[in-house]
């Protein structure tokens, strides 16, 4: 629907995705998180479309849904997701593609173009499986009551 769709704003295509990432992780909110959407690119190195923000400030916990539509080139569209715990000094950081390099030595790309069917489709099956990881292995980095280190890869460069 969205990416065939020549009239399609791109306000509706994030209030879509928003309404997607917070039907899917109510589980998140039933544990005292407050959710977000931020717009703006302040990272100069890192510039997401949009990203939904969930914060739970008692046990110093936030998780960050980044989407990165365009790349670069204008025409360009890449569909990407970023999924990642911070604490709220922002000094460690739980990024789940570098969790799961960590716990399955292998790589895990949140790219929708990796899932079948429609854009919806894509969508949901993404979100299902990030949900999968949340409640399988992440819920005591969820409710506070531990974090992991996990190595930051430098794909060779440090």
């Amino acid at each position: 629907m969205f990416l065939n769709s020549k009239n399609m704003k791109i306000t509706e295509l994030y209030e879509y995705i928003d309404r997607c990432v917070l039907n899917k992780f109510k589980f998140i909110q039933e544990f005292g998180y407050n959710h977000f959407i931020d717009y703006t690119k302040k990272y100069p190195n890192y510039n997401p479309d949009f990203r939904i923000v969930f914060e739970n400030h008692a046990i110093d916990r936030i998780f960050e849904v980044s989407y990165f539509y365009k790349g670069e080139a204008d025409n360009e569209i890449i569909n990407n997701f970023s999924f990642t715990f911070w604490n709220e000094k922002g000094m460690d950081i739980i990024n789940l593609k570098n969790y799961m390099l960590f716990i399955q030595k292998q790589e895990v790309y949140f790219y929708l173009d990796i899932f079948e069917g429609t854009f919806e489709e894509k969508l949901d099956q993404l979100l299902d499986y990030v949900v999968n990881v949340l409640q399988t292995y992440l819920m005591p980095v969820l409710k506070g009551e531990e974090w992991i280190d996990v190595p930051t890869n430098w794909y060779g460069a440090k």
